[in-house]
């Protein structure tokens, strides 16, 4: 049996549609704890689960996932932290930013990255623009939104040179471990009583998305390159605007059905250009260009 997109494509394509729907989970839990305390949860969940599958001798393996928890840490605080201060649409569209970072990123560090990459970039952008500034105009939850797109861009970029560092499990697991440590570094001193833990969403948050989530984009980016990654990452958004209107009401209007369109469109591009070419530069190859 054969599927009509690479199996890279596919399991980044599904796990947009898990983080899509850690929006709303998040805007939910925001009401019961604090955003340092929240991340700090669903990360300390996913390192417990983990922790007997993980071989903590692998040196390689902690390092790489440390360094990848960092960035996912810190563009998880972020982002939870300008949740309290805008809406869930604005969040999952304002972060689909990274989509245009990653290549930028790339740009800078002197790797070629090609022009149907940057076009698809491009439309995701206007997209995400769209849909972004269809009701409101920004404020500093917006801000600090879009500063965790930039540290999810860096999360991606490095993601492709570290994904063969170790086991996927283990470095999933390991990241969850440096997202933990990126909370205390920011400052969790609030110990909270257990019974104000948000438990259902953090068990979602830790185990669903921490792990599971972490493991479907971390085996899709050994055959998949950042660029074109993130922009299959702009689905992630659509996503999140459906469980938006399913569960809190949230509805787009025509401006922002537009951008939504224009997101699919760049998706569905990106997909099909990636399987009718060559097989992607190998993992942790920073000489190699990326090419669609």
């Amino acid at each position: 049996m054969t599927f009509p997109l690479p199996v890279g494509t596919l399991l980044i394509l599904v796990s947009t549609v898990l983080w899509g729907s850690t929006f709303v989970v998040i805007k939910g839990a925001l009401g019961q704890a604090d955003p340092l305390e929240l991340v700090f949860f669903r990360s300390a969940i996913a390192v417990l689960v983990a922790a007997p599958f993980l071989r903590w001798t692998d040196s390689k393996a902690l390092r790489a996932g440390l360094e990848l928890g960092v960035w996912m840490g810190m563009g998880h605080i972020l982002q939870t932290v300008g949740l309290m201060h805008t809406t869930t649409n604005k969040s999952a569209f304002l972060t689909a930013l990274y989509v245009l970072f990653v290549p930028i990123m790339n740009a800078l560090w002197g790797k070629k990255v090609s022009v149907a990459v940057w076009c698809c970039a491009g439309l995701a952008l206007l997209g995400t623009g769209l849909l972004a500034y269809e009701h409101a105009p920004p404020n500093r939850g917006d801000v600090l939104t879009i500063l965790s797109a930039i540290m999810y861009a860096m999360y991606m970029v490095r993601m492709e040179t570290l994904c063969h560092a170790g086991r996927s499990i283990d470095l999933a697991g390991f990241q969850a471990l440096g997202a933990a440590l990126c909370t205390l570094a920011f400052g969790l001193r609030v110990a909270p009583s257990l019974t104000s833990v948000p438990w259902g969403a953090s068990l979602y948050l830790g185990v669903v998305i921490g792990l599971g989530c972490v493991l479907l984009q971390t085996e899709g980016q050994k055959h998949v390159p950042a660029a074109k990654a993130a922009v299959l990452f702009a689905a992630e958004p659509v996503w999140a605007s459906m469980f938006a209107y399913a569960f809190q009401g949230e509805r787009l209007g025509e401006r922002g059905l537009l951008g939504a369109f224009l997101i699919v469109f760049a998706v569905a591009l990106v997909g099909v250009l990636s399987s009718k070419k060559s097989p992607p530069a190998a993992c942790g190859d920073r000489s190699a260009p990326i090419v669609l």
